[in-house]
């Protein structure tokens, strides 16, 4: 149901982003996806956890952009993502699962150019759900500082224009997001 519901925002957002864009606008909105990777000696329940698959979060991500100088951009960004495919584990013989939902503020960085580094820090609500035999072990919600530094290409001359990024997050010591985003 959530998927569902992921999937009809990311739809309203495309209709939103191609009537925004009619004329250049500092709003900007995208899509992301990619691996929250878990850290192979993450304690769950009195144990560490062994081979530890990364759990598949897809989301939306909007931006506002503040200003353009000969040394970059600077942004406000808020993004959202939620699990689609659960990360699994296994903890003293018994397999379980791994679902991590994220909402975030940043002020993001872009270098000029063509192809160009991006840095962002913020704020981050993340509910972290870990479960075994579908009893939740773990079911926390936890706002904490963080950093993540990427790259992208972007296809035109402005700045909050379309784009694909690539980006590290460090969520915290357990958790990061190696990610894609396509801003529109």
């Amino acid at each position: 149901m959530k998927l569902k519901q992921g999937v009809m925002t990311l739809v309203l957002m495309a209709g939103l982003v191609a009537s925004a864009h009619a004329e250049e606008s500092p709003w900007y909105v995208g899509i992301t996806g990619g691996m929250m990777l878990l850290k192979e000696d993450m304690n769950v329940g009195g144990g560490a956890v062994a081979s530890p698959d990364p759990a598949i979060n897809i989301g939306v991500m909007g931006g506002y952009l503040l200003g353009v100088t000969r040394i970059g951009s600077l942004a406000i960004e808020g993004e959202f993502t939620e699990t689609a495919l659960r990360g699994n584990y296994s903890l003293q013989g018994a397999d379980g699962t791994v679902a991590v939902q994220t909402w975030a503020m940043y002020g993001a960085y872009r270098s000029p150019g063509t192809f160009y580094l991006k840095a962002r820090a913020g704020v981050l609500n993340e509910k972290l759900r870990i479960a075994r035999a579908h009893v939740s072990r773990v079911n926390t919600s936890d706002v904490r500082a963080v950093v993540g530094l990427g790259g992208g290409f972007n296809f035109g001359a402005n700045p909050a224009g379309s784009s694909l990024e690539v980006e590290y997050t460090l969520i915290e010591e357990n958790v990061s997001f190696l990610s894609a985003t396509y801003r529109f």
